[in-house]
């Protein structure tokens, strides 16, 4: 703005006449309005500084300018008060760390001071006052926790002060800085010069998670997020970040170990409960998850599918265990369980529309087979060929896993060419996705890999299972 411009350079006539060019073209203009007062005051015209202040009132009643304004032309204790009584949010540091920036980025600076000596002593505060007064940082033995820098402007600030302070809080604000802008080889230089001197668990879990996101392989992840959890031992959220490391890293009995530490250090929390249910699923304790899942109490929030997931995985699985073991009856109980929706799992049953369970029946009818039940067995296959997924607000409960089922049913209804070709549509649509070519292998009986159950979901990992192992010998444990 132009008139800022010619305030930061002392021409208050020029900066007045495009302030009131700007109110002409937006009387909204409270930026214009302002600056206004700015160049009243230092012209020392109180009738039109006021007149401009109380128009900023009308527009904004809570103008915490406006205050500071009147203050500075008369620093009264009740003017002072005015205006610090009224900044009452929970980051109130940011609205006179607002206002400093804003006077700053005009020239002037000794306002902007002033503003900040008002302010929370927070470290943002801090280093700002430290880069306007060109004094040594002060007072650095503060909360870490309480501060969370954003701004662009804060990091130039933090380049600067870094040149002259070596101190390892400057360097982890401005990596989160550069973080949150995307800067990532510089958020990784900041992080990295830390090394590991802090004593602050919250830094390695933001460092070790950075890493990971961005894979960073100079940052050692693994240590850092131990080192957190040694430092502290009271947080839960710690315990669940490594058992994710773990898990992502297919080192299933070491997250389980985690995960069971934490979960019986914090038994109340749902997330540790989840996570620890995922980690016994991946080291096949289904009985054992079975357990955990149906005493946690997961709060109802938007979103919230990982527990019913884990649900039904559980189950499917310890039916294929009993229909391994020739116990189709009882396989069919855990089968008909798979397809509740309970409610401390937090997450609502929907529309029957839109309820994919297309592999729940493929399961029973493989089951009601086996038991001779042939008019059971063809409902099944029935109910699966008739299913066709709508485009609903739940379409992502629709898992192409289940392609391999419908095209499983056409084969055994006699319609084998229906069912290649109904793969090979999927296989048009998607002709990288390892996941489409995995299914057509598995459809034409061609032993087919995926490393990793990468991209897998519940129902892949059950038919990878099912297609494998359901008829050598399986142990529920």
């Amino acid at each position: 703005m132009l008139a800022g411009i010619y305030l930061k350079h002392g021409n208050s006539l020029r900066s007045l006449e495009y302030a009131w060019k700007s109110i002409d073209y937006n009387r909204y203009a409270v930026n214009a309005y302002q600056t206004l007062a700015v160049n009243y005051r230092l012209l020392n015209d109180r009738e039109k500084a006021y007149s401009v202040l109380d128009t900023l009132m009308v527009l904004d009643k809570l103008s915490h300018f406006a205050r500071f304004e009147k203050y500075l032309w008369e620093k009264t204790d009740d003017n002072r008060k005015n205006f610090t009584g009224l900044i009452k949010n929970e980051i109130q540091e940011e609205v006179y760390l607002e206002l400093a920036i804003w006077y700053n980025n005009i020239g002037r600076e000794k306002e902007a001071i002033a503003l900040l000596n008002f302010a929370p002593q927070t470290a943002k505060i801090i280093y700002w006052r430290a880069y306007l007064t060109k004094q040594p940082l002060e007072n650095l033995d503060l909360k870490p926790e309480t501060t969370f820098p954003f701004r662009q402007e804060t990091a130039e600030i933090l380049e600067s002060l870094i040149s002259r302070d070596d101190h390892w809080f400057l360097k982890y604000h401005l990596a989160l800085i550069h973080w949150d802008l995307n800067n990532i080889p510089d958020a990784e230089k900041y992080f990295s010069l830390c090394g590991n001197i802090p004593y602050y668990s919250p830094f390695y879990a933001a460092r070790a998670e950075f890493s990971l996101i961005n894979n960073i392989k100079s940052i050692d992840a693994l240590s850092d997020l131990k080192h957190a959890a040694e430092l502290d031992h009271t947080q839960w959220r710690y315990g669940r970040q490594l058992t994710e490391y773990y898990l992502s890293q297919f080192k299933y009995e070491e997250a389980l170990n985690v995960a069971e530490k934490y979960y019986n250090d914090f038994p109340d929390n749902y997330y540790l409960g989840l996570i620890y249910a995922k980690a016994l699923l991946k080291n096949n304790f289904y009985k054992k998850a079975e357990k955990v899942l149906k005493v946690i109490e997961v709060l109802p929030n938007e979103g919230t599918t990982e527990g019913r997931k884990l649900y039904k995985e559980t189950k499917l699985m310890l039916a294929l265990g009993e229909m391994n073991k020739n116990n189709d009856q009882k396989a069919i109980e855990y089968i008909k369980e798979s397809r509740q929706w309970p409610e401390n799992l937090g997450v609502g049953k929907p529309f029957e529309s839109d309820i994919d369970e297309r592999l729940e029946d493929w399961l029973t009818y493989e089951c009601y087979t086996k038991l001779e039940n042939n008019m059971k067995a063809q409902q099944m296959l029935e109910n699966i060929i008739s299913f066709k997924p709508q485009k609903t607000l739940y379409i992502d409960s629709f898992s192409s896993a289940n392609n391999l089922v419908t095209a499983w049913t056409l084969q055994r209804l006699g319609k084998q060419k229906e069912g290649e070709a109904y793969l090979d549509k999927w296989l048009n649509r998607e002709p990288e996705n390892p996941l489409v070519n995995w299914t057509i292998n598995t459809f034409k009986g061609i032993e087919s890999v995926i490393t990793n159950d990468m991209g897998m979901d519940e129902n892949y990992r059950i038919l990878k299972y099912f297609t494998q192992n359901l008829n050598h010998g399986h142990d529920t444990k």
